[in-house]
């Protein structure tokens, strides 16, 4: 989603992982920005509920949600550039062709 918005090309491609992205991250503010995971790890015995702290550095793991939510936002940013410049295209092209009296194939 990040490459084909940098690069000006948001399609199908993009709008399945954006519309997961956004899907998820409706339910997790939902949750009240907890991991809907947490109480089902921490009833399976968990003393803590998070597991961000398997692999990952704690500066890492403390603030991953902030850091993959800017990496989101700075996705979503280029597609929508590249959308509403498409969108203008398509429409300067429609509006030429019916200034020629000619249609689009």
């Amino acid at each position: 989603m990040f490459a084909d918005g940098w690069r000006g090309r948001p399609g199908r491609r993009t709008a399945l992982p954006a519309g997961v992205a956004l899907a998820e991250s409706a339910i997790y503010a939902g949750n009240g920005f907890v991991c809907p995971l947490t109480p089902l790890a921490e009833r399976c015995g968990a003393r803590r509920g998070s597991v961000t702290d398997i692999f990952l550095p704690d500066w890492f793991a403390r603030d991953l949600t902030w850091i993959n939510s800017s990496i989101l936002a700075v996705g979503f940013g280029p597609n929508q550039r590249a959308m509403r410049r498409g969108a203008r295209v398509a429409q300067a092209t429609a509006d030429q062709a019916s200034t020629d009296g000619t249609t689009r194939p």
